[in-house]
């Protein structure tokens, strides 16, 4: 018996780092999959939003990208950094074009909010749901590429592109600046 007690320690030892190196894989595998929606109103630079001039309302729907880390906390944070992408990559070099987007927090939604969503199919299948319900609610609905953890080039790499008009809505694009030469050929 008194052999036993003393393995006893050893056994639990064991069992525990058993656990835990099944918990470190089950970790190192995790995977959560997200799109972003972004609510946005776009007006034209130096143009004062009036009757003429309206506002437009757009969104914009990004691709499924994979969240791998370990650390899952950063899909909780998954809203930030789709915002820091969206302005270096779409607002901010619209915004060099003429173009303004206006948006507040609550307008950045992972996976449209939805509370749980286990596999890539769900996320791409619910992605499909939510372009097709924002064609119903009369707004210019754009796609871009969200990139994450990966070089970015701006407008180059984001490639904003229109899925569906508005009906009512203006559009504003971006003018490109005139160079030197077309200047010459006015």
């Amino acid at each position: 018996m008194k052999n036993h007690t003393k393995l006893l320690p050893v056994f639990l030892a064991v069992l525990i780092s058993i656990f835990a190196s099944g918990s470190a894989l089950a970790q190192s595998d995790y995977m959560n999959y997200g799109f972003v929606v972004f609510e946005t109103t776009v007006t034209k630079k130096g143009v004062e939003t009036s009757d003429a001039n309206p506002s437009e309302r757009r969104f914009y729907v990004s691709n499924v990208v994979e969240f791998p880390e370990r650390d899952r906390s950063i899909f909780r944070n998954a809203g930030k950094l789709a915002d820091e992408y969206f302005i270096a990559n779409v607002a901010g070099p619209l915004e060099a074009k003429g173009i303004l987007h206006k948006y507040y927090d609550d307008a950045i939604k992972i996976n449209n909010s939805a509370s749980y969503v286990e596999t890539r199919a769900d996320v791409e299948d619910l992605r499909k749901k939510v372009l097709e319900d924002l064609k119903e609610q009369n707004a210019n609905v754009f796609t871009f590429y969200w990139t994450r953890g990966k070089d970015a080039k701006g407008l180059e790499t984001s490639i904003p592109t229109l899925l569906y008009r508005g009906s009512e809505q203006p559009l504003y694009m971006p003018v490109e600046p005139k160079t030197d030469k077309t200047k010459k050929n006015d």
